[in-house]
């Protein structure tokens, strides 16, 4: 072969896959013709990844972080064929990195881990139904650095959970550890090599899968990071501790030493959902708010007892919160995880879960006070259309709400996945989208896909730096003109009355680019994303 035409393949290859390029679709509208759609599509998008080869996304979040470091964000996410994808802010394809053949589903962390002054991209692969998988860090520009593959041999699936990272070990200033969970019954922290510091298994209550993804932070304020994470369970006599079929929420001292006073906390029901962190009562301590998930009355997942559906609010001490669990009849969080949010008259923070109800396919959303009640006007049900005769469907999702402030009024918005499109709220509980359609009502908005469902979160962010906040959605294609099949798809929608000089309360699943969990007023930065710390 030409040596020429062999390096070009090879690096295309190593690229995507394909020579072909990226196909910038229509933006999909149901308004009247000659309507344009609102919000308008920023400029490149929606984008079909092509060039990638017939692929999906399905779970895995999109993480919004400047790779190069040139002032322009990218949108980094993983696929269902294994991949790791970067795209530019201008809907191209900066690289994308296979990490094997299972699926990659969780939200990728991005930092600089080894103090290099080069951000790496860290991803987690694993699904519950095929054995394989890892831990997988990337350079900036899609090289693999290092990998963790050696996954416990009586339960060999991988990591679903998302990971965080942080300055875990104290003695090794500069450089950042990674915290993963696995559903291979381990909970373990990486060196930024790769290489294992601790892990935790049986003799530590790690005793079932883990689908919640773990928040770093300091907890008992001692000076030191701290994890905590929801987990599986099921009936174990340890020393010291009778773990119950249910689940738990961990809090654990960051050098593997134990939990903090207080943690576990055991409950009868699973702990799917990932914790949201934060000043939740306004009173200058942290906090804890997560869903609780749906195992345990189900003959297909357990042995079946009586469970208690609730949103769980707990204290740094382990205790409570006042007014908490909050009690949530027939309807779970699973893996849906919250968000917080700074809303005017509220002191502290409200939380904003989404669940699905035992029916396993219409979904409601709660936006709970900070003594443990509902906001006025809420819990709701999406809304979305199912005709053209003007009837509407409530279907659920497991991805996770996100926050900002959309309109540039005084508090933000919601925003939240519903079949293909997205469903945004006010404060007031109001819809903003449209729950009807053929066309779609005069005044509402259309965040839609016109294809395939989205099932993760979105994310938001100002993508051209012209202070204005765009939506974002990383999801699949199968109605791709000129081509068959499903392909990869970014969307990106521009709110013109957004302010992305403003801070932004919860822009992404896990909140951050590190995937800490924790609402920082004083880390929320402009333009909907933020330096690594």
């Amino acid at each position: 072969m030409n040596r020429l035409i062999l390096f070009v393949a090879f690096t295309l290859a190593v690229a995507g896959g394909s020579a072909l390029a990226a196909v910038t679709l229509d933006c999909p509208t149901r308004s009247n013709p000659g309507v344009p759609n609102d919000p308008p599509c920023q400029a490149g998008f929606p984008t079909a990844l092509v060039e990638l080869g017939q692929d999906s996304n399905l779970y895995s979040s999109p993480t919004i972080a400047d790779l190069d470091g040139n002032g322009s964000p990218e949108i980094i996410f993983g696929t269902q064929g294994g991949r790791v994808v970067a795209v530019r802010a201008n809907g191209t394809l900066m690289w994308s990195r296979s990490t094997g053949s299972v699926s990659v589903q969780s939200k990728p962390a991005v930092a600089d881990i080894d103090g290099d002054g080069q951000l790496e991209v860290i991803v987690g692969a694993g699904s519950a139904s095929m054995n394989g998988g890892g831990i997988h860090v990337i350079s900036h520009t899609g090289q693999l650095q290092c990998s963790f593959t050696a996954l416990n041999p009586e339960h060999p699936q991988g990591m679903y959970a998302s990971p965080s990272v942080g300055n875990l070990d104290p003695s090794t200033p500069g450089v950042l550890e990674i915290a993963v969970a696995s559903f291979d019954f381990r909970f373990r922290v990486l060196r930024h090599d790769c290489s294992v510091w601790w892990e935790h298994a049986v003799d530590e209550y790690v005793v079932d899968s883990i689908w919640s993804s773990p928040s770093i932070v300091d907890l008992d304020r001692n000076g030191t990071l701290d994890i905590v994470i929801g987990a599986d369970s099921n009936f174990h006599q340890l020393p010291g501790i009778t773990l119950p079929d249910g689940g738990m929420l961990r809090a654990m001292n960051g050098n593997g030493s134990g939990d903090l006073p207080g943690f576990p906390k055991l409950y009868d029901e699973v702990v799917y959902s990932s914790p949201a962190i934060g000043d939740i009562r306004g009173i200058g301590e942290l906090a804890i708010t997560v869903g609780s998930g749906r195992c345990w009355d189900l003959p297909s997942c357990a042995i079946v007892h009586p469970v208690t559906k609730q949103m769980l609010g707990v204290q740094s001490n382990g205790q409570n919160l006042p007014g908490w669990p909050h009690a949530t009849p027939a309807e779970s969080s699973r893996v849906a995880s919250p968000a917080l949010a700074k809303f005017s008259g509220v002191n502290g923070l409200v939380t904003i879960i989404n669940n699905l109800r035992n029916d396993d396919v219409t979904g409601v959303v709660h936006a709970i006070r900070p003594n443990g009640t509902e906001m006025p006007g809420w819990p709701l049900e999406p809304n979305i259309a199912a005709d053209c005769a003007g009837n509407s469907l409530h279907w659920g999702t497991q991805g996770s709400p996100v926050v900002a402030n959309l309109l540039g009024d005084s508090d933000p918005e919601i925003v939240l996945s519903a079949a293909n499109e997205f469903v945004i709220w006010n404060r007031a509980g109001q819809q903003l989208t449209a729950a009807t359609g053929c066309p779609i009502p005069p005044g509402t908005l259309n965040l839609s896909s016109n294809s395939n469902a989205f099932y993760n979160s979105a994310a938001i962010a100002d993508l051209d730096g012209n202070g204005k906040l765009e939506v974002i959605g990383a999801g699949t294609n199968s109605n791709v003109p000129g081509h068959t099949g499903s392909y990869v798809t970014i969307y990106a929608w521009t709110f013109n009355g957004s302010d992305a000089s403003q801070p932004v309360d919860w822009p992404m699943f896990r909140r951050d680019a590190i995937n800490s969990g924790v609402y920082r007023s004083d880390l929320i930065f402009a333009n909907g994303f933020e330096s690594v710390p």
